[in-house]
């Protein structure tokens, strides 16, 4: 019945549940190993971008930053560790084709994108190709040209059908639910310049001042 639904997080899951039954001990070693193989990944991104120094000053603080450790402590976020693998791994395997010039690592990368998008079901999925985007403009190259977005082409067809199919579905029921289970008239309550603008400020203030988390 899980396997029906198409979504690793909940599949994932079930297979831990069959393991351990109700012991989170379990959930909590996967937990960990995730966010090893996440920081594992930021270091081989960073040093392939910059260099080897760069790359474990910044492994080091993703490690360690308690908005990043929150989603291995804290059981339900651990989709969020599937969403670092899925972010990074595909800016890896991105980066190493532009490191080697060998396209079957943009295939690979492209790939990847499009597995995170039809398996983990995540908006945050979708700051993939932003990411790449800031890097292949602004990190990779001396001067910006706008020449260099067309290997990213598939990244960003891959997102427009994510967003169709699924986003917009997500956020229709992200109405309803604040609608039917918290009583708020989202136009009222949660205003569009609202919904813009504070998370971005949220996030940004939680990356800085990580406290009452």
């Amino acid at each position: 019945k899980t396997l029906g639904t198409f979504q690793l997080n909940h599949v994932y899951f079930a297979l831990v549940h069959k393991l351990g039954g109700e012991n989170p001990f379990y959930l909590h070693l996967f937990s960990v190993l995730f966010h090893i193989v996440v920081v594992v990944l930021v270091y081989k991104c960073f040093s392939l971008a910059f260099n080897k120094k760069l790359g474990f000053m910044a492994s080091f603080l993703f490690a360690a930053h308690p908005l990043v450790t929150e989603t291995v402590d804290w059981i339900s976020a651990t989709p969020y560790l599937f969403n670092g693998l899925a972010v990074f791994g595909t800016l890896f395997l991105y980066l190493k084709y532009k490191k080697t010039s060998n396209k079957i690592y943009l295939f690979l990368a492209q790939l990847a994108f499009a597995f995170a998008t039809v398996f983990f079901r995540s908006p945050w999925i979708l700051t993939t190709p932003l990411i790449i985007t800031v890097f292949e403009l602004f990190i990779l190259r001396s001067k910006f040209e706008w020449k260099a977005l067309k290997s990213l082409w598939a990244f960003y067809f891959i997102s427009l059908l994510f967003f169709i199919f699924s986003v917009v579905g997500l956020i229709v029921v992200r109405q309803q639910v604040l609608k039917t289970e918290y009583f708020m008239d989202t136009f009222v309550n949660e205003p569009a310049h609202i919904r813009l603008f504070y998370p971005t400020y949220k996030t940004i203030k939680l990356l800085l001042l990580p406290t009452n988390l």
